[in-house]
């Protein structure tokens, strides 16, 4: 059945590294949103969240445009590891063994994505409550144990960055063994409403000179 014009549908790819963060430096030194508490990473991290709140402020973006425009479905998506050419920089060994681990780019990887585009699931179209708008491929079922880490396992230790490192290269590993095609709830982060409205307002003044 073809969609209705009059209610588009927005998608994003994120990632499930998301979790990496807190929300509590997004933004680096100067920081956009208020939460407290955030050190800005530790030597040898310090890479890993900024990609990390790159893609929570994605999905907090997506949540934030849903409340903003209650026509459209916003929706952020996971493709796992997807043999891209994300590590083409490493040289050439290391990129044969990637690709030949992750999903090949024109095959399960775009699994995610085409359920996305085509779900019709009320779940995920209700604005009021959009808990399931985060759509993956693989799933080890673990993140949450992530998530639940105390504040200071992200602020005066890197514990938190060492934990979402050795998930990733697990899923990296065993992806192919915890196939899924679902959507489901993403960090807690991601749902901290006031996180949402401060990076939509910073959003539009960082462009406001384009529009």
């Amino acid at each position: 059945m073809e969609k209705s014009s009059e209610h588009p549908k927005i998608l994003q790819i994120s990632s499930t590294f998301h979790y990496g963060v807190d929300g509590s430096d997004l933004g680096g030194a100067a920081p956009v949103a208020s939460q407290p508490g955030g050190s800005h990473g530790f030597v040898g991290f310090r890479s890993q969240r900024q990609y990390a709140n790159s893609k929570l402020a994605q999905i907090l973006h997506a949540r934030s445009l849903q409340k903003q425009h209650k026509t459209i479905t916003a929706v952020s998506i996971c493709p796992a590891w997807v043999g891209t050419q994300m590590v083409s920089g490493q040289g050439t060994l290391v990129h044969s063994l990637f690709t030949k681990v992750a999903f090949p780019v024109n095959g399960y990887g775009l699994s995610s994505i085409l359920h996305a585009l085509f779900d019709d699931d009320d779940s995920s179209n209700n604005n009021n409550n959009n808990n399931h708008d985060f759509y993956v491929n693989a799933d080890l079922g673990i993140s949450f144990l992530v998530d639940n880490l105390p504040s200071w396992t992200y602020s005066l230790l890197p514990i938190r960055d060492v934990a979402v490192f050795l998930f990733a290269m697990t899923l990296l590993g065993f992806q192919r063994l915890f196939l899924v095609k679902t959507a489901r709830s993403s960090s807690r982060a991601s749902y901290n409403e006031q996180l949402q409205d401060e990076l939509y307002e910073w959003s539009k003044t960082a462009v406001a000179e384009w529009l």
